[in-house]
């Protein structure tokens, strides 16, 4: 535990420099949503393949064994996840 000192914990809280309209509306034009391109290019990366396959089958093997099933929603989501992205790194290296 540290302590802190009132200076320093009112320029953590942002009291000694408050935020102008101007700069909140700057805040926010810059805090907009990723593109869905972008979005679909950073969720669907080759390197995500494996870790997608890998939590399908983990909650599919829990469906399984414990018969619940909301594990076999995600376990189905994740493994189409998983397809999409090898198919999309083969069609990148057809290209």
């Amino acid at each position: 535990m540290r302590l802190i000192g009132r200076n320093e914990l009112l320029t953590l809280a942002g009291r000694l420099s408050p935020a102008t309209d101007e700069q909140l509306a700057e805040l926010a034009r810059r805090k907009r949503a990723m593109p869905l391109h972008a979005l679909a290019a950073s969720a669907l990366s080759s390197a995500k393949a494996k870790r997608y396959m890998t939590v399908g089958l983990t909650f599919s093997c829990l469906y399984i064994v414990t018969g619940l099933k909301w594990y076999a929603l995600p376990g189905l989501l994740c493994m189409a996840l998983a397809a999409l992205c090898r198919r999309r790194r083969s069609e990148s290296v057809c290209l």
